[in-house]
């Protein structure tokens, strides 16, 4: 995994898979494309995503009336997901999953390590609040809330954490999910969730989110900042729909199936790039819309000449130094070396083919039409014994 890492995630663990179920409409509707739980016509597919890295390692294209918390389609994609992770990472692992991944099975399946000894795997999951949560919320002395923070650590001002473990009868799910904690977030409601809320949030202006996980160390407040960075998966999605997952390309379900692997293979290009050949900051966490705009749609002319081709880039371009820092930053990586093992030797009895008496061999083409060179140029940083370019 990476060594730079978001803020607010675990640096004990090898990889975070997040999980996220959503839904991509279409305007026609062929096959798989029916109708969602959502409204309207479309396809249903569940993605997993590893915040270390921002790779995309399985986009599960489903059919539209596929539901959202299906568990053996979620048990699959989670298999495939950690199948793609290095062997030395699987280890040790942290799940964040949205509503859709709330079901026992799932969990179960998590906090077993996947049916594998050896391996110690945590989940951060939804819990649904309702009247049993609340009732229990209510219950909650004042000493038991804990000042909230942030990603970054800092304490968030008038948002508080409790653990509300003891107060539930969980034992329907600790049967299966030993160690099972049911966390609650209580923050000051947002009008944008005055809709959602209950009767009983709205009479206090208040908002409880509760997260169910079944780590045995940590902060509450640490837990529940670490949760809140599965929020990083909606970026994926957002980029996932922008290079093509909102595009299928056909009526046929067979050749759909195939779509969001292609999609997968550009969004891990794009992570890679994001990594290596961009400095930490703003434009590393840009959207692909920004990216686009400002280094991969540069405004720049192709000219053939003395058997080269020189790539002319506007000096006056905003973002030319960033752009040519990418270049020469990936550039600079080193060149990586496979090793390969020669083919097994036959007993053949006389000289090889091609090398016995009166064989001819041919030597290899030196002409210069054999070699091409590409070489990247900026007229308004040319070197003093460089032509200027044609206009």
């Amino acid at each position: 995994m990476a060594d730079g890492r978001r803020e607010g995630t675990d640096r004990d663990h090898g990889g975070r898979p997040g999980r996220l179920a959503g839904v991509v409409p279409v305007a026609g509707q062929g096959a798989g494309e029916t109708a969602t739980y959502k409204g309207g016509v479309g396809f249903s597919p569940n993605l997993a995503t590893c915040d270390n890295t921002d790779d995309l390692l399985v986009v599960d294209p489903r059919p539209g009336n596929a539901t959202s918390n299906d568990a053996a389609d979620d048990i699959a994609t989670l298999t495939r997901a950690v199948e793609r992770i290095p062997g030395a990472y699987r280890h040790r692992l942290l799940i964040r999953l949205d509503g859709a991944g709330f079901s026992h099975e799932l969990l179960g399946h998590i906090a077993s390590g996947g049916g594998r000894r050896g391996r110690r795997w945590e989940f951060s999951v939804g819990w649904p609040r309702t009247d049993r949560e609340l009732a229990a919320i209510a219950k909650l002395p004042a000493a038991a809330w804990t000042p909230a923070i942030d990603q970054a650590g800092d304490v968030v001002e008038n948002a508080y954490v409790a653990e509300l473990t003891g107060l539930l009868d969980l034992s329907a799910w600790t049967e299966k999910i030993p160690g099972l904690r049911i966390l609650v977030r209580d923050e000051p409601l947002h009008p944008k969730y005055l809709a959602r809320a209950t009767d009983q949030e709205k009479q206090q202006g208040r908002r409880y989110q509760l997260i169910a996980l079944n780590a045995n160390a940590g902060q509450l407040a640490w837990l529940d900042a670490r949760h809140r960075s599965h929020v990083h998966v909606e970026n994926d999605v957002k980029q996932g729909k922008a290079i093509g997952l909102n595009r299928w390309p056909s009526r046929h379900w067979r050749i759909n199936k195939a779509w969001p692997q292609i999609v997968l293979l550009a969004g891990n290009l794009l992570a890679a790039y994001r990594w290596l050949a961009l400095e930490p900051g703003h434009l590393r966490d840009a959207s692909i819309k920004l990216l686009r705009f400002r280094l991969f749609d540069l405004p720049a002319r192709l000219t053939h000449g003395q058997r080269k081709r020189r790539l002319h880039l506007r000096a006056d371009w905003p973002w030319l130094d960033t752009a040519l820092g990418a270049w020469n930053r990936v550039r600079a990586l080193p060149t990586p070396t496979l090793t390969t093992h020669p083919p097994p030797r036959r007993a053949v009895e006389g000289p090889p083919p091609g090398r016995g008496p009166g064989a001819t061999t041919r030597p290899p083409s030196s002409h210069p039409a054999h070699r091409q060179e590409t070489k990247i140029t900026n007229p308004g940083r040319r070197s003093p014994s460089e032509a200027p370019p044609t206009p």
